[in-house]
């Protein structure tokens, strides 16, 4: 998780040094807020924004990138309720699509079109849902850490002719999470601690 956390910060450091040639952003958005607590699933929309406003005037036709997160406390759901956008049409029908969980820690999605520019161009907006990634919030081996993180790195972006769509990203695509330890656990703690007085106390009479 250190290696993770140095390796973030290190892009972070480069991507403010260098002014961004284009408007484009990738986005990581949980659902519910950003406190999560072990027993719980993350959800997180990946989303896409800035292909016309940014100037770029190109419909997405296919992409790949990779996404690092913490292996002790996260688990990457494959099924539902981790889905694909349909803004580069339906995955195994007009889109082929693979999320990649090999590699501890690393997700790897990549999601090709099999549709014309034509029809991309009018199912995306200027910003839309690539997808919806799930994890399972895991008890870690030690003590819970205050927060976690998310990032994407090698993103790669191609139009629907599988041209390569030179743009910069404005801001590393990060997501700072806040871990709770899970109040059923603590409340169910309680009551194994009130059970265990109650029983001294009758054995005491």
């Amino acid at each position: 998780m250190k290696k993770i956390c140095v390796t973030a910060l290190f892009w972070l450091g480069c991507l403010g040094a260098l002014a961004p040639a284009r408007a484009l952003q990738i986005t990581l958005v949980p659902h519910g807020g950003y406190q999560i607590a072990p027993g719980e699933t993350l959800l997180v929309d990946l989303a896409i924004s800035g292909l016309q406003s940014g100037g770029l005037s190109s419909e997405l036709g296919a992409y790949h990138l990779d996404l690092y997160y913490d292996p002790d406390l996260l688990s990457y759901l494959p099924g539902a309720p981790s889905a694909w956008g349909t803004a580069l049409g339906q995955p195994g029908n007009t889109a082929l699509a693979q999320a990649d969980t090999g590699t501890p820690g690393l997700l790897r999605l990549d999601e090709i079109s099999l549709l014309d520019g034509a029809t991309l161009d009018a199912l995306q907006d200027d910003s839309f849902l690539l997808a919806t990634l799930a994890f399972k919030v895991q008890m870690p081996p030690g003590p819970a850490p205050a927060n976690t993180i998310l990032f994407a790195d090698d993103v790669l972006l191609g139009d629907a002719a599988g041209n390569r769509i030179p743009a910069a990203l404005s801001d590393i695509p990060l997501l700072i999470l806040q871990v709770d330890e899970p109040a059923t656990a603590a409340i169910f703690g309680l009551g194994l601690a009130a059970l265990a007085w109650r029983r001294r106390r009758g054995a005491a009479c």
